[in-house]
């Protein structure tokens, strides 16, 4: 996978997610179900290409979409990452191996998790709702 590469600069107005999975045929549907509402995908096999990419991103992406299990990083690991640098990106954290436990006593905390296997209908209903959604204030001390 090209991560990036021959990516268009979004216009303005247009939304920009960073899906980030090490399975490329889940990244693939996941892009592919994104762009056909329109959205600005750009998708990353490897976590800390895509925390490269996220810090190098202008604008910065308004979405981070990521799998939990990966080697190298963990998606909350990736999402922790990216919301100390850059507070208002929306983040969902999405896995077939584990639920909301793994973050309610963390930190850092996604803004929504969806499990695996996802239906297109409830991927972009989440999606809508985070992206819709106020950003929260994001408390260093994780109380």
């Amino acid at each position: 996978m090209n991560e990036g590469v021959g990516e268009k600069t979004p216009k303005k107005g247009e939304v920009l997610i960073f899906v980030v999975d090490d399975e490329i045929m889940v990244a693939e549907v996941v892009q592919a179900v994104l762009s056909m509402q329109h959205y600005q995908v750009i998708l990353f096999d490897n976590p800390k290409r895509a925390l490269e990419a996220f810090i190098a991103a202008d604008p910065k992406p308004d979405l981070l979409f990521t799998d939990y299990v990966m080697d190298e990083m963990s998606g909350l690991e990736l999402i922790e990452e990216c919301k100390r640098l850059h507070p208002a990106v929306k983040t969902i954290l999405y896995s077939g191996s584990v639920g909301q436990e793994i973050w309610e006593t963390g930190a850092t905390k996604p803004d929504d998790f969806i499990s695996k296997p996802f239906h297109p209908r409830n991927l972009l209903d989440v999606v809508r709702s985070v992206l819709a959604s106020r950003s929260r204030p994001v408390n260093p001390d994780g109380a």
